[in-house]
């Protein structure tokens, strides 16, 4: 960063410091549902679903697009709509 051009970073440190950024916000939606299971002992469907969006957004966020296979990309946007739909009924009901 002290480099020039200065504090800027290009896209790869951005995409990396963001990726890091969701996996310790996985971190901390999973540990808000083990205190929720221990106050209640209930699982919250809810937030299962959340961690699991949020885990398919960090996934895609690091995926290298020169490298991909199309099939991966079209079953990343299938498990995105699948949970996206189950999240929706979840709270829906």
């Amino acid at each position: 960063m002290i480099e020039p051009p200065g504090f800027f970073l290009d896209v790869r440190e951005l995409l990396e410091a963001f990726g890091l950024f969701l996996l310790i916000l996985i971190g901390l939606e999973l540990m808000a549902s083990i205190h929720m299971y221990l106050s209640d002992h209930t699982i919250h469907a809810d937030m299962m679903f959340l961690v699991a969006l949020t885990a398919v957004t960090r996934k895609i966020v690091i995926l290298e697009t020169v490298e991909t296979d199309p099939l991966l990309v079209f079953g990343l946007g299938f498990l995105i709509l699948a949970l996206s739909g189950g999240y929706f009924l979840i709270r829906k009901n």
